[in-house]
């Protein structure tokens, strides 16, 4: 593990490219904030809270208001991104689509050093309040995003029209057969 400035940085499973990850972390880190980044072979939730604690950024279940941290384990294919209270108005609006979209997807597609500075990148960007857009085709809306209520009224325009057609459609074999086959 390597501390420098605000910086955390513990890659057990010797994947990640520490210069490219420290300087996606760098605006975090001019606006305020302990970034923390852990990429290990073996560990879930437990382990990542073992590392923030050994690290001096939490305590009992309180991480450093200032957190902003990402955690990979990647035998056990788990990952999770936290943050402290001074970025819950801001990071917490978007931290699980980050996670998802930009941290799992690039993890996906092999380039652990990429999965973790396009999210450094992307949390940054949610810190200053801007929307975090996913570096991947086909994200997931952002939540808040009113894209299920053109859908419901698009399903509901189907049924209609079926419906009306169906009718339509009944009426007609009526009037010119006795028998509708």
């Amino acid at each position: 593990m390597c501390i420098r400035d605000s910086f955390f940085f513990k890659d057990d499973a010797g994947r990640l490219n520490r210069s490219a990850v420290e300087t996606a972390a760098r605006p975090l880190i001019d606006r305020g904030a302990y970034v923390a980044v852990y990429a290990v072979d073996s560990g879930k939730g437990t382990e990542f809270l073992n590392l923030l604690q050994d690290d001096g950024l939490r305590s009992g279940t309180n991480v450093n208001p200032n957190l902003v941290a990402i955690f990979v384990s990647f035998n056990d294919r788990y990952s999770e991104i936290r943050y402290g209270d001074r970025w819950s108005s801001t990071i917490g609006n978007s931290a699980a689509r980050i996670q998802q979209d930009v941290l799992n997807s690039n993890l996906a597609s092999g380039n652990a050093s990429d999965a973790f500075s396009k999210s450094l990148v992307a949390l940054e960007s949610a810190a200053a309040g801007a929307p975090a857009s996913s570096t991947t085709p086909g994200a997931a809306a952002p939540s808040g995003d009113l894209g299920f209520l053109p859908w419901c009224i698009g399903v509901l325009a189907l049924l209609g029209v079926g419906g009306f057609g169906w009718n339509m459609l009944s009426k007609r074999c009526l009037l010119y057969t006795s028998r509708c086959v």
